[in-house]
């Protein structure tokens, strides 16, 4: 088992009729995003790692609404086949960005999941994942007023999947979510 580096590259272009998204205030507007990165991953027996970077810079022209924002986005995941039916996952993101509309002030938006999912049948597969996310507005000095929006955030799922064909899957989740934000 080798390890593999693969470089990817993603372009999106589109147009939105209210990139404000408000009622009073509907701006259209153009929007792209290029994101160029690199993916480390090394399979190992039962062990699957993965390692990836990548760069983003997206911006939004309208007649009353323009910004830019940079990116840059760490993500590791682990995967483990416990038997043939049982898979035990972890993953953690780390996003710094520019907060849109405000150059040069920076956020961190960290992500961390861990799931099991097992095969119940031949087509049956139930997942239990909980993810936790952490936001802080590292742009914050004496001068600067924070938005007040920093929070911590834990979900808990549970998803039944049927494979109904080769491509399609379909079943209910059930989720449970508390946000906490920081006073």
């Amino acid at each position: 088992h080798k390890p593999r580096v693969k470089p990817h590259f993603a372009f999106v272009q589109g147009f939105n009729s209210n990139a404000r998204l408000a009622n009073d205030q509907r701006d259209a507007a153009w929007q792209a995003r290029v994101a160029p990165g690199i993916t480390v991953s090394v399979p190992s027996g039962k062990l699957y790692t993965e390692a990836d970077y990548t760069y983003g810079f997206s911006t939004i022209q309208g007649r009353k609404t323009n910004a830019n924002v940079s990116t840059h986005n760490l993500n590791a995941m682990a995967r483990y086949d416990l038997t043939a039916d049982t898979v035990l996952g972890a993953g953690n993101n780390i996003q710094l960005s520019e907060v849109p509309g405000a150059p040069g002030r920076t956020f961190v938006l960290e992500t961390a999941t861990a799931q099991m999912s097992h095969r119940l049948g031949p087509k049956l597969r139930a997942s239990l994942t909980d993810t936790f996310q952490w936001f802080k507005d590292r742009s914050l000095t004496d001068s600067v007023t924070s938005f007040d929006n920093d929070f911590k955030d834990n979900g808990v799922a549970a998803a039944f999947t049927y494979d109904a064909a080769e491509d399609l899957s379909l079943g209910p989740t059930f989720s449970w979510n508390i946000r906490d934000f920081d006073d």
